[in-house]
């Protein structure tokens, strides 16, 4: 047993299985009978073992669990703006239930077109897909940094560009159709 925080290993001798059975009664994939997942995850308790290290089954599965949300040039801003905190709100309370962490990245502002000083988040943090809350522009800087590392983009308002998920709110027929109603 190591002398540190206890590992896989520990829990694994404790519980009389192998390191990859006790690997299978983290992990929920593969076949373990309920009896063994429950002697391995009572070891695990006892010992004080948090479970598999995130960073080590973030490089097993090339998935980070992170969903970056991209929310403007100054996070104060968008913090007093009730629409951005709605959403903010929205996004955390779906994905959080799903396992998924939200990291929030500034896009700084242009001082000329196409020269944006972009956040190192941007340019290198983990992340599975990003959301663009402010929408963006075919030439936009964000979204071509976004694009060069490979990660898929969502727009949250914005024009239809290529290969990018837009999600938008039908502002003009919404109002028209509650003009209609109101008359």
């Amino acid at each position: 047993m190591s002398h540190g925080r206890p590992t896989l290993a520990d829990v694994a001798f404790a519980a009389g299985v192998s390191v990859s059975t006790a690997s299978l009664a983290f992990s929920g994939a593969g076949p373990i009978a309920p009896e063994t997942r429950t002697r391995v995850l009572d070891a695990a308790q006892r010992l004080g073992y948090a479970g598999p290290n995130p960073l080590g089954r973030s490089l097993r599965s090339g998935r980070s669990g992170i969903v970056a949300v991209v929310i403007g040039d100054q996070l104060r801003r968008s913090f007093r703006d009730p629409v951005s905190v709605q959403v903010l709100d929205g996004l955390v309370g779906t994905l959080g239930p799903l396992g998924l962490g939200v990291l929030l990245v500034p896009a700084h502002e242009e001082d000329e077109p196409g020269t944006a000083d972009q956040d190192p988040l941007l340019l290198g943090a983990p992340m599975d897909v990003a959301v663009i809350i402010w929408g963006a522009r075919k030439d936009d800087p964000v979204l071509a940094a976004l694009r060069r590392r490979g990660v898929p983009v969502v727009l949250g308002e914005g024009p239809d560009l290529e290969g990018v998920a837009v999600v938008g709110v039908e502002d003009r027929a919404g109002t028209a159709e509650l003009a209609r109603y109101l008359t």
